[in-house]
């Protein structure tokens, strides 16, 4: 199945499962980070997202609990790659090895989720943009 086409089922189906919400928030956060992330960045977003939502404590935790799943699930169609890559610190000499995260179709994200109202909240309300 094509990316896109996924990625639109993805979205029919993020307001009765979970699994399918987590999914579409990670690809929320990806097209706000411009295609990539390591760990330490998608989580943060995750949460300003989950934020701006409106979601209460028990809406959150189950999504966290998805995260993982999700990112499979993504993995598996294509649609994100993930791997262990070292990642430099300015404020260490030392690096480490962390989890990162992109697109494989920047394209697919920005034309699915480029004008979603989450996306465009977070970059007003968060970013600053007008």
């Amino acid at each position: 199945m094509e990316s896109t086409q996924f990625i639109r089922d993805l979205k029919e189906k993020e307001k009765t499962d979970i699994l399918y919400r987590a999914c579409c928030d990670i690809l929320r956060a990806l097209t706000i980070l411009h295609g990539s992330a390591w760990q330490s960045d998608l989580i943060p977003t995750l949460e300003e997202i989950w934020g701006l939502q409106d979601l209460t404590l028990d809406d959150v935790d189950n999504l966290r609990r998805k995260l993982d799943d999700a990112l499979k699930m993504l993995n598996e169609r294509g649609i994100v790659s993930s791997e262990k890559r070292v990642k430099a610190s300015l404020s260490s000499s030392r690096s480490r090895e962390e989890m990162f995260h992109y697109t494989r179709s920047f394209f697919a994200l920005i034309q699915e989720f480029g004008s979603d109202r989450y996306v465009m909240k977070y970059r007003k309300e968060i970013m600053g943009y007008r």
